[in-house]
């Protein structure tokens, strides 16, 4: 009886005891300054050391190499900041306040920035996309590929483009132009063919470094003024379809652009199509 006595004491006392050594303490999270990140049980700590006890190991750390203890064990979030100015800031949160938040740009690397608040005017964790509107003027050459008897011949040719990003569309661009020729005949001097192509459409913007790739599909209206020289004239609208490919060189960051243009355009009319190309150069600011 004693025996049983004493065993249901130790049991009383003792499990109690070992359960509380086994069950981990609070999780903390402990940043490095060579950018490691431990995330553990403290086990044991003093002014010169701090013992975190992972899955796997046991750590020993000098305090000297802890940038910060935090409590918690959520990774790291990715979070997109919208500046005052404007700008987007990507970055990691490591901590914040009700004043400031600090991130690293890279997650893996120690170096941290820390931002006001007051700087900042939306936080998310989707990414932020700005409109970026563009407005770009181009000259070039405007070429009718099949102009039947008039023989229409390559005549200048003038482009205004604006351009926008598509909200939560990584790298899409919303895209409207406007353009102007006066073409002559190579054969008839009294011919006249004044086209004004409307376009509305989008690109795709294959940015590498400083220079871009920038392929588009637009559709619109070509406004057309023609006079046969023989007292025929038409004034009219017709169906305007265009496929591009666009050349951007980045000059200044993100604000001034060399732009280069190929497209080719068909024009619908009563079931014939009358095929051009366009050849375009050219500045383009974006804000």
């Amino acid at each position: 009886m004693k025996k049983i006595l004493t065993t249901c004491r130790w049991i009383a006392l003792e499990i109690p005891l070992i359960i509380a050594l086994m069950t981990p303490a609070a999780a903390e999270v402990v940043y490095l300054k060579d950018g490691q990140v431990i995330k553990g049980a403290i086990i044991q700590e003093d002014d010169q050391s701090v013992t975190v006890q992972t899955k796997h190991k046991t750590w020993n750390i000098k305090r000297e190499d802890i940038q910060r203890i935090l409590f918690g064990e959520e990774e790291m979030e990715l979070m997109y900041l919208l500046m005052n100015d404007g700008k987007v800031v990507k970055g990691y949160i490591v901590d914040q306040d009700n004043t400031k938040v600090i991130i690293r740009r890279d997650k893996d690397k120690a170096q941290e920035e820390t931002i006001l608040k007051k700087d900042i005017k939306q936080m998310s964790p989707e990414e932020i996309v700005l409109l970026e509107p563009e407005v770009a003027v181009l000259g070039g050459i405007y070429h009718p590929l099949n102009p039947g008897t008039s023989e229409l011949k390559p005549s200048p040719y003038a482009l205004l483009v604006t351009d926008f990003n598509l909200p939560y569309v990584r790298n899409m661009r919303i895209r409207i132009a406007a353009g102007f020729s006066d073409c002559t005949s190579a054969k008839y001097d009294q011919i006249k063919f004044k086209v004004i192509p409307v376009l509305f459409g989008a690109e795709y913007v294959f940015k590498l470094s400083f220079f871009s790739i920038v392929p588009h599909l637009s559709l619109g209206t070509a406004i057309l003024d023609y006079d046969n020289g023989e007292g025929k004239t038409y004034r009219g609208y017709k169906g305007l379809g265009v496929a591009g490919l666009g050349f951007n060189f980045e000059l200044i960051k993100n604000f001034l652009f060399v732009k280069t243009l190929v497209e080719y355009g068909i024009i619908i009319d009563e079931g014939t199509t009358m095929s051009n190309l366009f050849y375009t150069a050219g500045l383009g600011i974006r804000f």
